[in-house]
């Protein structure tokens, strides 16, 4: 079966639409990205300057009046399940796509939200892709969050999982309100997860993306 046609892609689909919608009733500027340009379905990519290509996240905002902008790459899920390493309950996305959300941030500059919708409990779960590195990845050390783990049923690539602490539980109003005006890394004293000491005002990663070292850079 095409898995467009499936009642898991339709929901995310649909749950994408509604994000986006939602933003711009917040005043943001949006555009959707789950169309190419051609008018087909696949996953729309940005050319680079080495010939190469990179998976677009779904939604592109920009608030007005250089309030700044951000990608926003969207997941329904139905409920988050227990790690079997962790024992708390996790999300997780392909590791593939987690590459491509991480290297258009690395290459672009540009701040990726990975915006999580549980259907059983209809909260959006809100981080940004620099903050949910992996752990182990590689054999190596690489001081994030998440868990990779891969096996033959997974997608190609493997996964990457976080436990429901990683994440910022946000409405969407919530987010753009906390999120933008941007709040410089050492205003407020921001913490590891994103949030300042005051758990009011989410400030964005200042760290110069050119200057991040992957997991996949050699």
């Amino acid at each position: 079966m095409n898995i467009r046609e499936t009642d898991e892609f339709k929901r995310g689909l649909a749950r994408q639409h509604e994000v986006a919608r939602a933003l711009r009733q917040e005043r943001c500027f949006v555009t959707d990205f789950q169309v190419s340009p051609e008018g087909n379905m696949r996953a729309p990519r940005i050319g680079t300057l080495d010939g190469d290509s990179i998976i677009l996240p779904d939604l592109e905002c920009v608030w007005p009046n250089k309030r700044g902008s951000a990608r926003i790459e969207v997941k329904s899920k139905g409920h988050a399940e227990p790690g079997r390493i962790s024992g708390k309950l996790e999300h997780g996305i392909g590791m593939r796509l987690f590459r491509a959300y991480h290297r258009f941030y690395k290459d672009i500059g540009v701040p990726v939200w990975l915006c999580i919708y549980e259907e059983n409990t209809q909260k959006y779960l809100w981080q940004q892709v620099q903050n949910l590195r992996p752990k182990f990845y590689d054999g190596k050390d690489w001081g994030g969050p998440g868990r990779f783990s891969n096996h033959p049923s997974m997608d190609l690539g493997g996964m990457i999982y976080w436990t429901l602490d990683d994440f910022l539980e946000l409405t969407i109003p919530q987010f753009v309100a906390q999120t933008f005006p941007i709040v410089p890394t050492g205003e407020g004293g921001g913490g590891g997860n994103g949030v300042s000491e005051d758990s009011k005002t989410v400030y964005i990663d200042r760290e110069t993306p050119t200057q991040i070292q992957e997991p996949w850079d050699d």
